[in-house]
């Protein structure tokens, strides 16, 4: 008498991956594709405004008020004179010495209106660490300071 012989199909020793396994990991690798890309996008985006608010904030460590003021908008011209803003650089300017780093950046673009960046940095003083908040706007190709605020606690990358 012949014993039954079962065949069992093994999909791993034929070399073929389940089905669910394949979508799993294209699922993953789109999605890391897709982070990457609005990874990309933002920092692009936030190149030029970072480079104009490093200088301004370099600007403001060194109390240089004359290349802080160039590096300004017309509405910060039209609300702030360079002495007030001299006045306010001499102010924070000894309480923001240190190394600063990016912490935060962001891009708000409103229909009708002009594209606005914001790049924060953390300060690490040695009284602490500071922050400052930096807010650019973009006329034509040329991205302007529109705002900046320093302070003892840590600041978002928005607009208040």
């Amino acid at each position: 008498m012949k014993t039954p012989t079962t065949h069992l199909k093994n999909n791993y020793a034929s070399g073929k991956v389940p089905r669910w396994l394949v979508v799993l990991i294209s699922v993953i690798f789109g999605l890391l594709i897709v982070g990457g890309v609005i990874f990309i996008v933002v920092m692009n985006m936030t190149d030029s405004p970072k480079k104009v608010s490093d200088e301004f904030v370099n600007d403001v460590q060194s109390a240089n008020t004359e290349a802080a003021y160039a590096l300004t908008s017309e509405g910060f011209r039209g609300a702030t004179s360079r002495d007030d803003l001299d006045a306010v650089i001499k102010r924070v300017s000894p309480a923001l010495q240190g190394d600063e780093k990016v912490t935060a950046r962001a891009v708000e673009t409103t229909a009708g209106s002009s594209q606005k960046a914001i790049i924060v940095y953390t300060v690490d003083t040695s009284s602490g660490t500071k922050y400052i908040r930096v807010i650019l706007e973009k006329n034509g190709d040329n991205w302007r300071v529109m705002n900046f605020r320093s302070s003892n606690s840590s600041l978002e990358a928005k607009i208040e």
